[in-house]
């Protein structure tokens, strides 16, 4: 208990930069080395959802099969296009190579750069030193 509380103090001291994460978006596409580029599978169903109360929830899969992996994290903005994420539930259907994913695991927590433009949401990780850009489009409910 004295963990989660501890948790929760930090998630809500950092500072509350914006809303527009909040909401449901859908993986598009990635860019790398200046160039955009389709899933590598036109099946993959991935989205992430960012609530109100900082709870971010990503799941994936493939359409037409049955596996997937989903998980839970605590969320915050510890600027103001940096996201903190800290991983507090995985789904217990979740298929077994999900274990192997960094961003399923328990406990695992991330910085990662963002920003919201337009309908697109984009995290902005690293690949061999360059930016490697996930573009996320909103959902309309």
């Amino acid at each position: 208990m004295k963990k989660w509380i501890s948790i929760l103090i930090l998630l809500f001291s950092l500072p509350s930069f914006s809303q527009e994460i909040v909401g449901k978006w859908k993986y598009k596409y990635f860019i790398y080395d200046g160039q955009e580029y389709p899933p590598s599978n036109p099946d993959l169903d991935m989205r992430f959802e960012f609530t109100q109360d900082g709870v971010s929830i990503l799941r994936w899969q493939v359409l037409g099969q049955t596996e997937f992996c989903e998980r839970k994290a605590l969320y915050a903005f510890h600027t103001a296009d940096l996201i903190y994420q800290k991983n507090v539930w995985a789904h217990p259907g979740n298929h077994m190579s999900c274990g192997s994913d960094p961003d399923m695991q328990l406990g695992r927590e991330s910085l990662t750069p963002f920003r919201v433009l337009g309908p697109n949401l984009e995290l902005i990780l690293q690949l061999n030193g360059k930016p490697y850009v996930y573009i996320f489009e909103r959902l309309v409910p």
